[in-house]
């Protein structure tokens, strides 16, 4: 498990410091492909009369405990030039921003937007252009479900699939 810091540290070293991201597209599209072709192992959840934004109704429509439901953050730096990332907690957890990232905030809708093309409950799990930080209690589960995308789709996939499917994603204790 590599350390938060660390981590952004290797990114910031590795590939210099990101910038706009912008949209990557329809994301649903690009889950769906992924899971034809086999290079996603994971099944689409979808709930077209819940709105899957809060981490309890996602959970009703895709009939799993609230523990197994996914919220990906977006965070950002508190000063310029810091690296924007994505946090990835339980549904049930709570970052832990004063111990685990103190020189980050959350994001606001239009950073969403601008970084990532995405609005609230739309970050899935999978495929983000930004790095990625896994909670350790996501490692834990058996299988849990994110967003394919949308807030009226659930992407279904085994922790490690995350870890897989995302250019940069790390380990990290991110959770109170």
């Amino acid at each position: 498990m590599v350390g938060t810091s660390r981590m952004l540290h290797l990114y910031s070293n590795t590939l210099g410091a990101p910038g706009p991201v912008g949209s990557m597209g329809d994301y649903l599209s690009r889950i769906r492909e992924a899971i034809a072709s086999g290079e996603l192992s994971a099944e689409i959840v979808e709930h077209p009369e819940t709105d899957g934004a809060k981490s309890e109704d996602a959970a009703k429509a895709a009939g799993v405990p609230v523990e197994s439901i996914l919220k990906a953050l977006l965070l950002m730096p508190e000063k310029e030039g810091g690296t924007v990332v994505v946090a990835i907690l339980l549904g049930n957890s709570k970052l832990d921003f004063k111990k685990k990232l103190p020189t980050h905030k959350m994001a606001k809708l239009a950073d969403l937007q601008e970084k990532l093309g995405a609005g609230i409950g739309e970050i899935p799990p999978v495929f983000l252009p930004l790095p990625v930080l896994v909670d350790k209690k996501v490692m834990e589960k058996g299988l849990v479900v994110g967003s394919a995308g949308t807030k009226f789709a659930g992407l279904k996939l085994a922790p490690a699939q995350i870890l897989k499917h995302n250019r940069i994603a790390r380990i990290a204790d991110i959770s109170a």
